[in-house]
């Protein structure tokens, strides 16, 4: 996939821990490819949380 330069200018990708890190900051869109299937409903419950809590207002 490839995107256009004026869209990946104002991307950031980053790796963050769903598990171990706090928010990441305020974001409008946050992707999340297969990983919570594998997690249990502690960790499933933990990252929505994290999700709520960056998305911008």
């Amino acid at each position: 996939m490839s995107f256009d330069k004026s869209l990946r200018r104002n991307v950031v990708f980053s790796d963050h821990s769903l598990v171990t890190d706090a928010v990441f900051g305020e974001m409008h869109l946050i992707s999340c490819r297969n990983v919570m299937i594998y997690f249990n409903r502690d960790l499933q419950d933990r990252a929505l949380g994290l999700f709520k809590d960056s998305l911008a207002q």
